[in-house]
């Protein structure tokens, strides 16, 4: 090869590593923000769905209120290679599925940074990698993968709670 052309290779290659890089980033950044909207919202849509029901058996005068009570304890079928958040106090919870997914969502609150941390520590000495993270004014999100299961814990420092889903079967 040319030695002239060498150097402007090296350039190109440089220039287009650093391009997928910055995009890369951008992609996750909105993947991220999008997806947690999405665990926002839908936490939000089933506390207000919980309260109608708390509000309609109330006024039905029955006793049964356990439609509005959010369980507290870690989901019973969630696979036990996944470590088991014990901070703060769970908000919201939810599960998913389809035919070759399951997804398990829990919201907690009271918790703080360092809870955040420490779990995020405990899923990487269970053998779990980084997929990817974001931080931004307090805020942080880390996903995570051991196949197969992929692992998203989301920190709001503003609300101290952690968004926690667990889904089996992505790929």
């Amino acid at each position: 090869m040319d030695k002239k052309k060498t150097p402007i290779l090296i350039l190109v290659i440089a220039v287009a590593v650093i391009g997928i890089g910055i995009g890369g980033y951008f992609l996750f950044k909105d993947t991220f923000d999008t997806y947690l909207d999405k665990i926002t919202t839908n936490s939000e849509t089933e506390e207000s769905a919980s309260e109608m029901e708390a509000t309609e058996e109330e006024e039905e005068d029955t006793e049964d209120t356990s439609s509005s009570d959010v369980d507290s304890s870690w989901f019973s079928d969630i696979p036990s290679d996944v470590p088991e958040f014990t901070y703060g106090s769970a908000q919201s919870t939810s599960t998913g599925e389809s035919s070759s997914t399951k997804i398990w969502t829990i919201i907690y609150g009271d918790v703080d940074k360092d809870d955040f941390d420490n779990y995020i520590d405990d899923l990487r000495d269970s053998g779990y990698t980084d997929i990817s993270s974001y931080t931004s004014d307090g805020n942080s999100i880390v996903m995570v993968n051991k196949q197969p299961y992929t692992i998203t814990v989301t920190y709001s420092s503003e609300d101290e709670t952690v968004g926690l889903s667990i889904a089996e079967g992505l790929e």
